[in-house]
């Protein structure tokens, strides 16, 4: 078994890997801005968006009312403009690098984005079609779908 050091120590080679891998004409700048908005959008979603049974339906309420300046960190964390000016940046660096027509630009784009959510999306139905089979009583993607799937909202802002 390996040490914690020795494990630290090769991320830490992985992570210079990485970085020596990475072109020079890629802004730095604009990958930390979108990994920050993306970790604070996960972690704010984590914390607060704690989904739950309540009276038998599924529902994913907003606690900032009774969390003590929580309407404060809403506004010193909003990061989801953030997160599409620098994607947008990155598109258009994306853009300014290929040689490519705007078909092949978009399609390859299109796909790096559609594919994971369309993997979900076919785990999420095989999913559903088995708890409707295996589970008498299971009430089905139409009582909860609106809660999982609502943080998917800024797929269709993006496409956009």
């Amino acid at each position: 078994m390996r040490s914690p050091l020795s494990a630290l120590r090769a991320v830490n080679r992985s992570i210079d890997h990485l970085v020596d891998a990475t072109p020079e004409s890629r802004d730095r700048t604009v990958d930390l801005l979108r990994a920050f908005s993306i970790g604070v959008v996960v972690i704010w979603h984590w914390a607060l968006s704690v989904t739950h049974l309540r009276e038998g339906e599924l529902v994913m309420p907003s606690p900032i009312a009774v969390v003590p300046l929580g309407w404060l960190a809403t506004w010193l964390l909003q990061v989801m403009p953030l997160f599409f000016l620098v994607g947008g940046f990155a598109n258009l660096a994306s853009w300014d690098r290929t040689e490519a027509r705007a078909r092949m630009f978009l399609r390859r784009r299109l796909a790096r984005l559609l594919r994971p959510t369309a993997v979900f999306l076919t785990v999420w139905a095989v999913a559903e079609a088995v708890l409707l089979l295996a589970v008498p009583g299971y009430p089905g993607v139409l009582r909860y779908g609106a809660v999982v799937a609502s943080p998917l909202w800024f797929l269709a802002a993006y496409l956009a």
